[in-house]
């Protein structure tokens, strides 16, 4: 089930698991965890999936890492995805958990970091 997001400037969101997506939503969902992977993540040699970037760089084919972590790594794709709360159409809510230890003390919406409360719905 969705999630609703009630941001405190009287906005209401949905908010989808990667599972709850249409199959076209899925598609670019994977496709910027993908980037994200490839151009941010993937750069430090301590990175997990830092062996494929050296392996496609060795073959001269750094354009194929996208498509070998997809074929080689989904499952730490689909672990990093869901993580996130997408709208419908595929791109992730810009929402931020603060923690003071391991509890979350206040949850925001978005680049002004709106105060925010997400309820399951059933």
């Amino acid at each position: 089930m969705p999630k609703r997001i009630e941001i405190n400037n009287g906005e209401v969101r949905l908010g989808y698991s990667y599972d709850e997506l249409s199959e076209e939503a899925q598609a670019k969902a994977e496709y910027d965890a993908i980037d994200f992977i490839c151009n941010v993540e993937i750069q430090d040699d301590s990175h997990p999936l830092w062996y494929l970037a050296q392996e496609m760089e060795k073959m001269g084919t750094p354009w194929f890492l996208g498509m070998e972590i997809m074929d080689r790594e989904k499952e730490y794709v689909l672990e990093h995805m869901n993580q996130y709360l997408y709208d419908e159409e595929g791109a992730i809510l810009p929402i931020m958990y603060h923690t003071k230890g391991s509890e979350i003390i206040k949850t925001t919406f978005g680049r002004k970091k709106r105060e925010c409360t997400i309820i399951d719905l059933k």
